[in-house]
């Protein structure tokens, strides 16, 4: 029998199991002095005793970026003096390139000054691993050109390519090509001819070939072909340095953060030592080619060996392109047929696993062979790379990325990598490695600054380094001091925010940050769930957490006394998002359970039983009714409405809850469609458009965004989308847009309907908060005055983005209104308004 001294006995044992396996390490410095350092169970590190939450800056010294001349030390110690005499004590030292590339002679005199003013600092990396990783770009929506035939001169932009392959295909039938090719790319373009067998209305499509574009705030280098050479380099250089008691932790050995987005999403890396590893990963996974060949969905199996597989290239991506695998050397191509192909996810699994050991081999050696001190990893984005696991060595902390001022501070990498970081197996130092606004030359004023500060601390950031813009000068400085002062005199350790995570289905509900006034906080998560609508009423989301399947539910009308119904109340218990259970009251006749349900979610766990608010039903028959009233006052037919409405009553007296709800919405979505209070129209619907792609994205609107992002000069209307719809009356309505938020990585766009006037986005206003992380916003966009009758809105990408090369836009929905709005991400306005 186990007895409580048994469990506790057992419990002491897991407790010591995880503090063994917690980063810790002691530093000995140049002196000799050693200094121990872990990190706490609140993700804080604790250095010497006491908790290290740096609020600094980042100084990237000219002698190491530039060359090692007096006058640029002169302006390089002037600044650092500045910096000191502002009260700044923590820097981010960045080399600006290569950290490996420069003599230890020269690093070894900046650290000297650093120690000599007492700076507490960490040292970035650079450039880092600077080797670029090769490959083939497949991203058939960016590189696709309709409308093509035989005759015709076609062009794509291909910035950083080196060749490329194409392919001119039947639009009806993809495994019908009629040319393919390799070609060459000069200064950025690529073109082609086409021939007599190219028939009207056909698709080009462009594969390019070279160096993997860095994505928004990173990269993944060749660490398969650069990996050793880099690591012996970087040995010489720091390892001849010697670090005195102010260092504090390495930031991103590797260089540049890994980043796994943008083009690397559709990237097939073609370097040697990559293809040699990826050969090696399909020969331990599968036992045999025809195997492999199954599993691809090959419906050639004739593939050589396992080094002819590793060669392939696939000719789609996302479902888009064609069904197609290439054998570039050879021109050969095999088709694809039948299930689901594991191409891809093969890869990616082969490339994570390789970039998972390089970023420990990397921290484990800095910490063996330079300076035990922490090594902490950028984190760019919810991914299997910055997962952590309980084994020993390896990274010990994640730093996040935070940009943005005010109501426009974006938080949705500093809210995932809060998430993984407390998902870790092993606690990790979780702090800001990188705050700035993302516009260059602009600064925030002090009250912002502060503001910001305030609200990545309370997300439980131990520590926040400034990407302080010149614009503001040493005046930012100071203000960085002196909250770095006020903070410190609020320090205390174990402190910290709990979380409350959510799945990707509910982004577009949830509103990320700080619950109410408390210490809980949103944050994305990659377990499993779905988003849970009620209309006016409710919202929330079902999600698997490690305490068994929950929900999670909140009130969009202020506190309500609310009745789940379920099958055996007994089972329901509540709790805040603290963990405060919630008081219910059990009617196990009536079977139900009761609570207040407020603005803040309540979670809520039945042991596996459907629960349903009767709230959220009572809501939606009260609300078809009055709608139906209104058609009847108008003369407009009802009959098959009642009968919906008399069905939906029948179901909720006999306690069929989610029956009954379910039947009144779509009864009420066709009464909108008949009396047309709004018109929502998604995006994805448009059967015009010449955007790249729809995307599949549980937390967007209808599960689905149109997307453009593209390098390619523009068809003859431009990148445009258009959208039919019908209002019911002469009447000026309003025009709001959920798309991507305003930026410089943002396209900008012109917007009309039907023959109206052409407005542009720059006279748009964002209103409420963004959702889907920080992807999406709504915009109002203007007024127009409407006759009764049908009417077309027409987008046009006026131009490329500000910070780049590329068109760049995501729309989700447009809404069409005479009633007030206020967004609430994905949500729906009410049919009658008010109720």
């Amino acid at each position: 029998m186990v007895g409580p001294a048994h469990v506790a006995w057992m419990l002491a044992g897991l407790i010591a199991v995880a503090q063994m396996n917690a980063p810790a390490g002691r530093f000995t410095d140049r002196t000799g002095a050693a200094h121990a350092w872990q990190v706490s169970k609140a993700r804080e590190l604790i250095w010497e005793g006491a908790p290290y939450e740096p609020i600094g800056t980042w100084f990237t010294p000219r002698v190491l970026a530039q060359s090692s001349t007096d006058e640029l030390w002169a302006q390089d110690t002037a600044e650092l003096a500045s910096l000191k005499a502002a009260g700044v004590g923590d820097l981010i030292i960045d080399p600006g390139r290569s950290a490996a590339a420069i003599s230890p002679e020269i690093w070894q005199r900046v650290i000297n000054h650093l120690e000599a003013q007492g700076f507490r600092y960490g040292i970035a990396f650079g450039t880092g691993l600077d080797t670029p990783l090769t490959g083939m770009l497949v991203n058939p929506s960016a590189f696709r050109i309709p409308e093509v035939h035989d005759g015709m001169d076609v062009a794509w932009d291909a910035p950083n390519a080196d060749f490329a392959w194409f392919v001119v295909v039947d639009a009806r039938d993809g495994t019908q090509i009629a040319e393919q090719g390799r070609i060459p790319v000069t200064g950025g373009q690529a073109s082609i001819a086409t021939g007599p067998r190219v028939s009207e209305g056909s698709v080009a499509i462009l594969y390019p070939h070279g160096a993997l574009r860095p994505a928004r705030h990173g990269t993944i280098p060749d660490i398969w072909s650069g990996f050793d050479r880099y690591r012996d380099r970087l040995l010489l250089t720091l390892g001849a340095v010697k670090f005195g008691p102010g260092l504090r932790f390495f930031l991103d050995p590797l260089g540049p953060p890994v980043a796994l987005d943008g083009d690397a999403e559709h990237f097939v890396p073609d370097a040697p030592a990559f293809r040699l590893e990826w050969e090696a990963f399909l020969a331990r996974k599968y036992p045999s080619t025809t195997a492999l060949a199954t599993a691809w969905s090959l419906m050639d199996r004739d593939i050589k060996d396992y080094r002819a597989a590793s060669g392939l290239i696939p000719l789609w991506s996302r479902a888009k392109g064609v069904p197609f695998l290439l054998d570039l050397n050879e021109g050969k191509r095999y088709q694809i047929g039948g299930g689901e192909p594991k191409f891809w996810s093969d890869l990616f699994e082969c490339r994570d696993a390789g970039i998972t050991y390089a970023m420990t081999a990397l921290a484990d050696l800095l910490k063996r062979e330079v300076a035990d001190v922490p090594v902490v990893y950028t984190h760019t984005g919810l991914h299997r790379v910055f997962a952590g696991t309980s084994a020993p060595g390896g990274p010990d902390g994640l730093g996040a990325i935070a940009s943005g001022q005010g109501q426009a501070l974006r938080m949705a990498t500093t809210e995932a990598a809060f998430r993984q970081a407390n998902d870790s197996p092993k606690p990790l130092w979780f702090l800001v490695s990188s705050f700035g606004d993302e516009a260059p030359g602009t600064a925030p004023t002090r009250e912002a600054l502060i503001a910001a500060l305030d609200r990545l601390r309370g997300l439980g950031a131990h520590g926040v380094f400034v990407r302080a813009s010149s614009a503001a000068g040493s005046e930012q400085a100071t203000w960085i001091s002196e909250y770095a002062r006020r903070a410190a005199s609020r320090q205390s350790v174990g402190s910290g925010p709990r979380a409350l995570p959510y799945p990707a289905a509910a982004a577009g509900l949830v509103t990320s940050g700080r619950i109410g006034s408390g210490n809980v906080w949103w944050v994305p998560s990659l377990a499993p769930g779905r988003a849970l609508d009620y209309g006016a009423s409710y919202a929330g989301y079902t999600i698997r957490l490690p305490e068994g399947d929950s929900v999670v539910l909140w009130s969009l009308k202020g506190p309500r006394d609310t009745r789940l119904a379920v099958a055996d109340p007994r089972k329901v218990q509540a709790f805040e998002p603290d963990g405060t259970p919630v008081e219910i009251k059990i009617d196990q006749k009536a079977r139900t359970a009761r609570l207040i349900v407020g603005a803040d979610p309540v979670i809520i766990r039945s042991g596996g039983q459907d629960i349903f608010p009767m709230e959220a039903v009572e809501d939606s028959l009260r609300e078809l009714r009055a709608m139906i009233a209104e058609a009847q006052s108008q003369k407009l037919p009802t009959q098959d409405l009642r009968y919906r409405l008399d069905t939906a009553e029948a179901r909720y007296r006999h306690r069929d809850m989610a029956t009954a709800y379910l039947m009144s919405r779509q009864a009420l979505e066709g009464i909108v469609e008949l009396m047309q209070p709004y018109t929502w129209i998604e995006a994805e619907y448009a059967k015009v458009q010449t955007f790249t792609e729809v995307v599949a994205d549980a937390g967007a609107s209808a599960g689905m965004y149109l997307s453009l992002n593209t390098s390619s000069p523009p068809p003859r209307d431009g990148y445009t989308l258009q959208l039919p719809f019908r209002v019911p009356a002469n009447d000026t309505y309003d025009v709001w847009i959920a798309c991507t938020p305003p930026g410089p990585s943002v396209s900008p766009f012109a917007w009309i309907v039907g023959a109206g006037e052409t407005r542009t986005s720059a006279e748009a206003t964002v209103v409420g908060n963004t959702y889907l992380g920080d992807r999406f916003c709504w915009m109002k966009l203007g007024s127009v005055a409407l006759s009764a009758g049908n009417h077309t809105f027409t987008l046009r990408v006026t131009d490329r983005s500000s910070a780049g090369s590329a068109y760049a836009l995501n729309v989700d929905a447009v809404l069409i209104t005479r009633e007030p709005f206020t967004p609430r991400g994905t949500a729906r306005p009410q049919a009658v308004p008010g109720r």
